[in-house]
């Protein structure tokens, strides 16, 4: 037996005045939609309405209809009232503490025991928490006892009960049951009550004998993409609502598959037009609008920090701060470069300015939407609403971009609304209200309208139960998702957790093993899949797949293999006109091929002085030359946690000139052994950090130079390693020595720069130094490769006498690095021995380097990737900009 063949028989029931009970809505509405279609097709009234039910929807109609004295506490919030004022009075057993998790805790356990026929205030066990659950269940009932309430929960046991004091064959009508073969005790228990007094049929949800095919995919994206490929092809051999993709891990692939569906088909649309209609498993906690309307709150409970407001003044949900989006990022950037991370004070004092010029009230309108949930202390929740109201309309929330938008506004309103109404008197502190509000809000199902009007169905794996396609897909049938981990159920006993549907591992399989025999009776076509691997580890397949027969589908990318339904997705054919299928290979050479004309300019006006940074930016690329330093063109600075690296080498250079200087002079007129110089250089680290010791990150940089007893830090072990050098008869001669107007042989521009640091040895000769806090540039970078132009230049200033103050160098003159990055890290690195004869190579050093300026200069800026057909760096901020990316 299949599903179909249970609806055909279901559809009979119904048309001879059955009242059929099932489990899910989804199946009810499917059975509706059949039923009404048979009716047309036989030339009947297509309005009449079959009496299929959910029990729970026909327990709350029988309820209802008997005017009972008591009346079940259906709001969560209602019961989350009650039970906070029960845990006032019961002392909590540690480690729990009592917030609203908690209380969502006690509500579920206690749903879960009246379910199950376990008294929640019985038992033979006793513990601490156990013990404490008693009491609480005997305190909350009683409080909802005297309301004239009592737990949903126990709707079944209460009508069982009624059932069992009415006469035999009551005049119910003839009904059916589907399914409940998983039901609670006191539902299986009413129903069987049912069953005595009218002659209910009871069908079994059929377990099918479907063949599925079985996939094996690299990953869940190439398992998303293989899906998308068959969900085309399938439609154009069915309609798409005869088509079924069911998620047993809800959570990771719908949102994925959400994307890659709108990707390929577009926003989805209501009505019998919608191609896809998405399974309902996001709430109302989850929603963009949901989590605007309370950034004020999270701002202010978050430790007012500057993400947190950046956050609220960019919500596009907000009339009041959407027109000047682009004055507000430079926000941001105000206070990342005055280093203010938090306080809502010094974050509004720092762009005040600005906000005066835009905002007729400058920041009071920010502030008071901010600074009424700042305050320490409780107040009432009708209170805290009103205030989060006012604020949503002083700002102008919210800005609704369309239905689901819609949608969300109206479920958080009615939301707020039944907030008030239960918890009113009710004094909270802002982060009680924020919690209890939020975890309301998660229990609230979001969904646009037109639910199972058309399109291809997604749905959960709950729902799938007795519906009927023709189709099926399951992707993720994996160990931990198919069957579900077991239950957590801290508040219930040992004894008492077998008894819960998925309270034991035996439980949670044998609930997996009856979904999956359903599955298999819902479609004659079943397609199942799996990762073999996803965040790099191995995925361990579900107990149901069975290895034989399955096949393995090699991973693809959308823009290189033919693939019909990713390339309908925009950013693939954007990938694709670039890059030219197969049969276009031809058209696509001749359409990219390079053009260098488009990179010729005219001539350059005369440069007379270039500097060394210029030089490199010239000698990397021309391009880059061209975009920098000639249209004057700079990428926007990204900030970076703590002290930029930028900023920490300039710290170091300045620290090292100024000590350097103060050193030499000292040791010239005899005031100071070279063994005492330590405290003359922590002075000088000190000094030149000092006034900036207010932030901790330069206290860090403070110990990192200087270190701590025991622990040297960077500068100490650079002065060690100076030390060695002077013992062996180096000594410092001139510090931050500029050159200018060096002549480069062919070239009409003169190069200028400054050099670090010279040393001078009676027997040696010169050499001069370059720092480097980063990385040291390779010796193929600056021997072989040119990319490195500052020691060549230093080496060809200071061998021809251009450099101010410098020393007669003659022939023996030398070029290094000395490495700053750490204290594990500093070395001195020689790159040009003054020892060594360095004409010839600086010969040719000059001779490159002209050529490179002078054809710059005649007007040809063609990038490298052009003009040498070399990989650009991956770094390069101008890939964009010159067609390389």
């Amino acid at each position: 037996m299949t599903n179909q063949d249970l609806q055909n028989r279901l559809l009979v029931l119904l048309e001879e005045g059955y009242t059929v009970l099932a489990e899910s809505e989804r199946f009810v509405h499917q059975i509706q939609r059949q039923f009404r279609l048979r009716r047309i097709e036989r030339g009947k009234p297509g309005w009449d309405t079959p009496k299929i039910f959910t029990l729970n929807r026909w327990m709350e109609n029988f309820w209802t209809e008997l005017w009972p004295e008591e009346l079940p506490a259906s709001s969560s919030l209602l019961r989350w009232q009650f039970l906070k004022d029960s845990l006032d009075e019961a002392p909590l057993p540690e480690p729990a503490v009592p917030d609203i998790d908690l209380i969502d805790l006690l509500d579920e356990s206690f749903e879960q025991c009246l379910r199950f026929a376990i008294d929640p205030a019985g038992g033979q066990e006793a513990g601490p928490l156990i013990g404490w659950r008693r009491q609480i269940w005997r305190s909350f009932d009683d409080r909802l006892a005297r309301r004239g309430l009592f737990h949903p929960a126990r709707l079944p046991e209460k009508i069982a009960h009624r059932l069992t004091g009415l006469e035999r064959k009551a005049n119910r009508g003839r009904m059916a049951f589907v399914g409940f073969e998983f039901a609670g005790h006191w539902e299986k228990y009413l129903l069987e009550e049912l069953q005595k007094k009218v002659g209910a049929i009871f069908f079994a949800l059929p377990a099918g004998e479907a063949q599925p095919s079985r996939l094996v995919c690299s990953d869940p994206e190439q398992e998303i993409t293989e899906l998308m490929e068959n969900l085309l092809i399938a439609v154009k051999e069915n309609a798409p609502h005869e088509i079924a993709v069911v998620l047993c891990d809800s959570e990771f692939y719908s949102p994925a598959i959400s994307t890659r569906l709108q990707d390929i088909l577009g926003e989805p649309i209501s009505g019998k037009r919608a191609a896809y209609n998405l399974c309902p498993d996001r709430n109302l906690s989850a929603q963009g609008l949901y989590n605007a309307a309370v950034l004020p709150i999270r701002c202010a409970l978050g430790g007012e920090k500057r993400n947190d407001l950046f956050t609220f003044l960019r919500s596009p949900y907000y009339g009041s701060f959407s027109p000047w989006n682009r004055h507000l990022s430079h926000w941001d950037r105000t206070w990342r470069e005055k280093g203010v991370e938090s306080g809502m004070d010094s974050l509004l004092e720092a762009v005040r300015d600005s906000a005066e010029e835009i905002f007729p009230d400058g920041c009071s309108g920010i502030r008071s939407a901010i600074v009424p949930f700042l305050k320490v202390g409780v107040k009432r929740v009708s209170k805290w609403a009103e205030t989060l109201r006012h604020s949503w309309t002083a700002l102008q929330f919210p800005v609704l971009a369309n239905e689901l938008d819609r949608i969300t506004w109206d479920n958080l309103i009615r939301l707020i609304s039944e907030f008030e109404t239960v918890f009113g008197e009710t004094s909270l502190s802002a982060h009680e209200f924020f919690d209890l509000l939020t975890t309301a809000a998660s229990r609230v199902t979001v969904q646009k309208s037109g639910f199972e009007d058309a399109g291809i169905q997604v749905l959960g794996r709950l729902d799938a139960r007795g519906l009927c396609f023709n189709k099926m897909f399951i992707p993720g049938l994996v160990s931990g998702s198919f069957p579900q981990p077991v239950r957590s159920l801290p508040l219930l006993s040992s004894s008492e957790r077998p008894k819960v549907v998925g309270g034991t591992i035996e439980s949670q399989f044998a609930f997996a093993g009856h979904l999956y025999a359903n599955f298999l009776a819902a479609a004659p076509q079943i397609v199942l899949s799996r990762p073999a691997a996803r965040d790099g580890e191995i995925c361990i397949p579900s107990p149901f797949w069975i290895e034989d027969g399955e096949k393995k589908i090699d991973a693809v990318i959308p823009w290189k293999h033919r693939l019909p339904a990713m390339q309908r997705a925009r950013w693939v054919r954007q990938s694709i006109s670039k890059i030219g299928d197969s049969a276009q290979i031809e058209i696509a050479k001749a359409f990219c091929e390079p053009d260098r004309s488009q990179f010729q300019i005219q001539p350059l006006p005369a440069v007379n002085r270039i500097s060394v940074t210029e030089l490199q930016s010239a000698l990397l690329c021309p391009a880059r030359y061209f975009f920098r330093h000639v249209l004057g063109l700079e990428e926007l600075e990204e900030f970076e946690p703590g002290i930029p690296a930028l900023e920490r080498g300039r710290n170091v250079h300045s620290i090292l000139a100024s000590f350097v200087l103060h050193a030499t002079e000292k040791i010239a007129e005899g005031d100071v052994e070279f063994e005492g110089l330590s405290d003359l250089l922590k002075k000088t680290i000190t000094g030149a950090i000092g006034p900036r010791l207010s932030h901790a990150v330069w206290k860090v940089e403070l110990e990192r130079l200087i270190g701590k007893p025991g622990h040297p830090g960077l500068l100490l072990k650079w002065l060690d390693a100076e030390r060695e050098r002077m013992l062996d008869g180096w000594s410092w001669t001139a510090v931050e020595r500029p050159f200018e107007g060096l002549e480069i042989d062919g070239c009409q521009a003169r190069l200028n720069g400054r050099l670090d640091r010279i040393d001078s040895h009676p027997e040696r000769g010169v050499i001069c130094w370059d720092y480097k806090t980063g990385r040291l540039p390779r010796r193929i970078e600056v021997l072989d490769n040119n990319d490195e132009p500052q020691l060549p230049a230093y080496l060809l200033a200071l061998s021809r006498g251009n450099v101010t103050g410098a020393p007669k160098a003659n022939d023996d003159c030398g070029a290094g690095f000395i490495e700053l990055r750490s204290a594990g890290n500093m070395k001195h690195q020689v790159m040009f021995d003054p020892a060594e004869q360095h004409g010839p190579f600086l010969k040719e050093w000059e001779k490159g380097v002209g050529a490179t300026l002078n054809s710059i200069f005649a007007g040809d800026v063609s990038p490298l990737w052009l003009k040498e057909g070399r990989a650009c760096e991956e770094n390069c901020p101008y890939r964009g900009v010159c067609g390389s990316a």
